[in-house]
């Protein structure tokens, strides 16, 4: 139990420490900054991600309809050699 506590109080001073200094700098026009580009990035990230997965969807769906053709001719050869052999 006392090493319980003992984390308990070393993750509060922690906490505490961490707001403390936010504190301190939350003013500083350097933070007002980042906290408003921050989003942004993320945005810009989420964007180029979700070009490239288009992208890639793009391909998929190339080879896809590739395959599609090469099944469909697949079946006419079977079909002709099987009204071949009969």
């Amino acid at each position: 139990m006392c090493l319980c506590y003992q984390l308990q109080h070393v993750a509060a001073a922690c906490v505490q420490r961490n707001v403390r200094k936010l504190m301190g700098i939350r003013e500083w026009q350097w933070w007002r900054l980042y906290t408003k580009v921050k989003p942004l990035l993320n945005v810009q990230r989420t964007e180029e991600e979700l070009r490239d997965k288009e992208v890639c969807l793009g391909i998929i769906l190339w080879f896809r309809i590739i395959l599609e053709v090469s099944v469909c001719c697949a079946f006419c050869k079977f079909f002709r050699m099987e009204a071949i052999c009969l």
